[in-house]
């Protein structure tokens, strides 16, 4: 190589290590990192689903012991006497956001009733507390968590305690306890069913000049289609729906409650009461603090010694483990129910106080 050639090469090879990394090549690689993180996290939280499944269908949830005062890591105290708790809160939906990254907090069979189960099955555990707080949501997933707090009310003395809302489905699964206990301010009630289409016809046609042709077997195959009216046979048969469920609803509440069917309807109007108006109105049985209803469920109990709770953990994901369940459940995205509610309800029956 001749020297010319020798120090062009060097010359080169110095203007293309001196130069700066241009502003967009620092947007690619940290869209690249967010990449890799994202597909990891997914992996880690496949990894906590399966865990989870694995460890519910064996029965291996975490056991843990309290006392009144929701103290933590208490040892085991054969003296107490022991009451199963179960908390309860968020929207009642069937697919469970316990390991989701992006969601709130919510309510579902596949997360519920497996310690429901737990609660049945030990010996130990003399009666159940369930503090709800919840609007309610759909309709299938409030039904299943209803039927087995029946079933378990059968087994054990329920009892239901809310500080804030007891409403629509949040209601109809707290209506088999033993007894229903709120602070005087809780909401409670919201006997009602709704759903809800949405009709994009002019918006789509006259304003976009956007036309959807519809290819369906079946004749109400496409009842609630954003792209056009119902007719009057439609609008019947979605209402005969609701109005089934709704009688459904009603007829729950007055057999768990003992009221009449009269009773019932009179109050479901869909509307709510302050808890201390569900006492006359026979939605509630008594008022107070947690700590109040405490007293007065020893008191119903004839317990005369100290009370243990029993609480049973599902297994955490590793993002749960690693910022806590709290932070995910709070600072990140809420559910898709949570923001679609506020303009209209996703494809369903639900009994939701809005």
């Amino acid at each position: 190589m001749s020297i010319l050639k020798k120090d062009k090469c060097e010359k080169e090879v110095h203007y293309i290590m001196t130069q700066k990394t241009p502003w967009y090549m620092w947007i690619k690689l940290a869209v690249g990192a967010s990449l890799i993180l994202f597909i990891f996290g997914g992996v880690f939280m496949s990894a906590g689903n399966l865990e989870s499944e694995i460890n519910i269908y064996k029965g291996g949830l975490k056991e843990n012991y309290l006392n009144s005062d929701f103290l933590q890591n208490e040892a085991y105290d054969q003296l107490a006497t022991k009451i199963g708790y179960l908390d309860l809160k968020g929207t009642i939906m069937s697919q469970s956001t316990q390991n989701s990254l992006f969601a709130e907090q919510v309510i579902s069979p596949e997360n519920v009733i497996p310690q429901l189960k737990m609660f049945m099955n030990n010996d130990e555990i003399t009666a159940v507390v369930l503090r709800i707080n919840s609007p309610g949501g759909a309709m299938g997933p409030s039904e299943m968590i209803a039927d087995y707090i029946k079933i378990l009310s059968k087994e054990k003395p329920v009892y239901v305690y809310s500080d804030d809302l007891l409403a629509s489905g949040g209601y109809l699964i707290a209506a088999p306890a033993t007894k229903i206990f709120t602070h005087k301010s809780a909401l409670v009630g919201s006997i009602g069913v709704i759903t809800q289409f949405v009709n994009a016809e002019n918006l789509l046609e006259d304003k976009l000049g956007i036309e959807i042709q519809t290819f369906k077997g079946g004749k109400y195959k496409d009842i609630g289609n954003p792209a056009r009216s119902m007719n009057e046979e439609e609008e019947n048969l979605i209402q005969e729906m609701i109005d089934l469920s709704y009688d459904k609803f009603i007829s729950w509440v007055a057999d768990n409650r003992n009221m009449s069917y009269e009773n019932v309807e009179n109050l479901a109007t869909g509307w709510i009461y302050l808890g201390e108006q569900g006492i006359s109105n026979g939605l509630v049985d008594g008022n107070g603090l947690f700590e109040e209803f405490v007293e007065m469920m020893k008191g119903d109990l004839e317990i005369n010694q100290e009370i243990q709770f029993v609480t049973y953990e599902l297994p955490k994901t590793f993002l749960e483990e690693l910022f806590g369940s709290e932070f995910i459940s709070t600072k990140f995205m809420k559910s898709p129910l949570s923001q679609l509610e506020q303009m209209y309800l996703p494809s369903g029956i639900y009994y939701l106080w809005r």
